[in-house]
């Protein structure tokens, strides 16, 4: 199996209906070893820093000291258009408007499902089929024929008397849920239009490279004088298995030059028909998760990959993340000979990490990484 084959098994694995929290630990330790299997460089990773002002620095330092890296929420991104889904709100709001004006019994349907959950509170052994059945003894207005609904909880073993009952407190229930209809269409339509809002203040993500020899990631995140940090994915294998599904979560960016429209209708029609197709639920997963991880060619120099995770706590700005997968640095050589480049090099040797150095060639045209144990015996 190549790299690539590799790579689309673990976006159909993560991309799938099954939520990570829900893997077993072996699916876990499949999922991180195909992972490492189809990334570059045998499983490593890097993050460009800057270290020429204290407070960067210092920040730098202590997250090599204590083991962590920062998770960054997304609406923080200077680029707005970061994990966005691709569709036209107003025509997205009118389709979902079209669709559920146009079939009240899915709302119905919708209705039924909710006094189900409540009723099964009260009676655990509740058979709530007799409910979802109830949606078809209405009509498309809204009016419920007792002939049919009686028949249904006859079907039950219930008694007459009660069954009436039931169906003119569950009717009533219905009656007043529909004259709401207006505000339940209004409040999904917002829904969507607010999405990529919502989907922007709860996504978090850890972006990293998959090459420390970026010239342009060196002058915008290391201000050519600063370091790379070398993160090897191999070092998950022996961490608790909260690290490894939080690392599982780590993904290739597409650079594109124009994004998938989606639709939300399919996916709509099928929650209030309470069928939950697979089929349906994995294509529309795909289609905003892949959204997650696709950015426009302006940025396909960053050569991304990003770990990402969702949390609907908006107070965070971020994660801090405790993880021992550091293995190298990369430093500048500008940097060697300041306190700050001293700090990060004497860590680095007591951490037993690679160290390399980035240097210019004699003739100052390109960029040469070597060892620093190679620089020491040049100079």
């Amino acid at each position: 199996m190549t790299k690539e084959e590799m790579y689309q098994q673990h976006i159909d694995t993560m991309f799938g209906t099954k939520d990570m929290l829900n893997f077993s630990n072996e699916e876990v330790d499949e999922t991180l070893d195909n992972l490492i299997a189809c990334m570059p460089n045998e499983g490593k990773l890097y993050k460009y820093r800057k270290i020429s002002d204290k407070n960067s620095f210092d920040k730098v330092l202590k997250s090599l000291k204590e083991c962590t890296l920062w998770s960054s929420r997304v609406d923080e991104f200077t680029d707005k258009t970061d994990c966005t889904v691709y569709y036209d709100p107003l025509e997205e709001a009118k389709r979902i408007e079209n669709l559920l004006r146009g079939n009240p019994e899915l709302i119905l349907s919708g209705i039924m499902r909710s006094i189900s959950k409540e009723v099964q509170k009260e009676n655990p052994n509740f058979d709530k089929s007799m409910l979802l059945r109830l949606v078809d003894c209405y009509d498309k207005e809204g009016d419920l024929s007792e002939e049919k609904a009686l028949n249904i909880f006859k079907d039950y073993g219930c008694d007459i008397n009660e069954s009436k009952f039931a169906i003119k407190e569950i009717n009533s229930y219905v009656q007043n849920a529909l004259k709401n209809n207006d505000n339940i269409i209004k409040g999904q339509v917002e829904n969507f239009l607010k999405f990529n809002q919502m989907i922007r203040s709860s996504a978090f993500v850890c972006s990293l490279c998959e090459d420390y020899k970026v010239k342009t990631m060196w002058e915008h995140y290391a201000y050519n004088k600063g370091i790379c940090i070398e993160y090897d994915f191999n070092k998950l294998q022996n961490m608790s298995y909260d690290i490894k599904r939080f690392f599982c979560s780590t993904y290739k960016v597409r650079y594109v030059d124009d994004h998938e429209e989606i639709s939300f209708v399919p996916l709509i029609r099928e929650f209030l028909e309470g069928k939950n197709e697979k089929s349906t639920n994995t294509k529309l997963n795909k289609q905003i998760l892949t959204s997650q991880i696709t950015k426009t060619y302006d940025y396909a120099y960053e050569k991304e990959w990003r770990t990402f995770h969702f949390s609907l706590n908006d107070k965070e700005k971020g994660h801090i993340v405790k993880a021992d997968i550091v293995s190298g640095i990369i430093i500048d050589e500008n940097s060697i000979n300041t306190y700050e480049g001293k700090q990060i090099i004497d860590l680095a040797q007591k951490r037993n990490w690679d160290i390399k150095v980035r240097l210019l060639n004699i003739t100052s045209t390109r960029y040469n990484f070597i060892s620093y144990e190679d620089y020491q015996n040049k100079g």
